[in-house]
């Protein structure tokens, strides 16, 4: 059947796309459907903020999710994500994303790329693991409503209209409303499989009465990833998972949640060897990205979605000052007069600060600080 209209029809069964469901949904609900689920992750393209990283220094890997706060997609990360190609999936039913802006604008490129007409589903519980000190960690801190405020934009609806693209918060209003103890903004698989997952089958199965193999896509986060086949298949990645890379689950649903299947061929070898997981597989390797791009388009493009603050606006063109190239400079980015000395001892010395908050507090507990350690080249936010 074709990929194009499979993921049509489940996606366009509501006449108003943000209608709330009442009913709570647990994942048991569908243990006699005898239903099998494939379930595709998808890294985002590269983020200003891996960007930022990318530009290298000791200072930069904990400055910047402090400056940047819920980054878009740079200009080879919109490129990154125009270059999935969703029919990869067989007979893909569901796309969804996380509500970073990052993941967001990953899914819609992927689906304009795809040439689908679809919805797009922004779920809770599938964002990227947040540094848990000080609530310094800007770059993972979800905002339901500036997402919200974004869709609502006249400018970008009009481009959504013209691609078919519907983003929908259906699926994430009704986890929140009937589930108040689930925490929307924190990156947990479990609560997704528990509480989101419900109501992603339950849409797909009215929308295709009788389906009973079931093929979703959700757009979410280095660390989220990496941290769920750990847990759940033992797989210890040698390297970093690449901005779009897509791993693919499968299982069936049991009275006691869900039990995993095999979804890849390994030989006796790879299995004795450990080089093969016949329960995950990596369906496209992501693409790399070099440190050519210069850092204007992203600080263009965050001030017109506001999501820098005034002290990252002004700092941020002096950080990354060698990054920026001058001759083309936006209106909205143009950098500030020099400042006089004392604003430079007061920049430097909350660098330090930040710096030392990040060292001391987050070496020994943050998986990010600690992944980045063990592998210098990775840019797992």
């Amino acid at each position: 059947m074709n990929n194009v209209k499979e993921v049509q029809n489940p996606v366009k069964t509501s006449s108003n796309g943000n209608a709330i469901n009442a009913n709570p949904l647990k994942i048991t609900d569908f243990k006699d459907k005898n239903l099998m689920i494939n379930l595709h992750f998808i890294r985002h393209g590269r983020s200003c903020e891996n960007l930022a990283v990318g530009y290298g220094g000791i200072v930069m890997p904990f400055i910047a999710p402090v400056l940047i706060q819920n980054p878009p997609l740079s200009k080879e990360g919109v490129d990154q994500a125009k270059s999935i190609d969703l029919k990869m999936i067989d007979d893909l039913d569901f796309i969804g994303c996380s509500h970073l802006i990052r993941a967001f604008e990953t899914a819609i490129n992927a689906i304009v790329n795809t040439k689908l007409e679809a919805n797009l589903y922004i779920l809770p519980c599938v964002n990227e693991y947040r540094q848990p000190v000080l609530g310094l960690d800007k770059t993972n801190q979800p905002d339901i409503d500036i997402l919200k405020k974004i869709t609502k934009n006249e400018e970008f609806n009009a481009i959504l209209k013209k691609d078919h693209v519907t983003p929908s918060f259906e699926i994430f209003d009704s986890v929140k409303k009937n589930y108040p103890n689930v925490d929307v903004d924190k990156s947990d698989y479990d609560n997704f499989i528990n509480y989101v997952l419900p109501y992603i089958i339950d849409k797909v199965i009215k929308a295709n009465p009788g389906k009973k193999e079931l093929n979703l896509a959700i757009v979410s986060h280095g660390l989220f990833m990496v941290n769920h086949l750990k847990k759940a298949h033992g797989i210890t990645l040698k390297d970093h998972i690449n901005n779009t890379e897509i791993w693919k689950e499968g299982f069936k649903i049991t009275g006691n949640g869900i039990d995993y299947i095999d979804v890849n061929k390994c030989d006796k070898n790879s299995l004795e060897n450990k080089t093969c997981n016949p329960r995950a597989k990596k369906l496209y390797n992501g693409k790399k990205a070099d440190n050519t791009e210069k850092f204007n388009y992203c600080l263009d493009k965050m001030n017109k979605e506001s999501t820098l603050s005034g002290f990252s606006n002004y700092v941020l063109p002096y950080v990354y000052s060698d990054n920026i190239d001058k001759k083309n400079i936006n209106d909205t980015n143009k950098q500030p007069a020099k400042p006089q000395p004392t604003r430079l001892i007061s920049f430097s010395f909350f660098t330090l600060l930040s710096e030392c908050f990040y060292w001391i507090f987050n070496m020994e507990i943050s998986k990010v600080a600690y992944y980045r350690h063990k592998h210098p080249q990775s840019q797992m936010l």
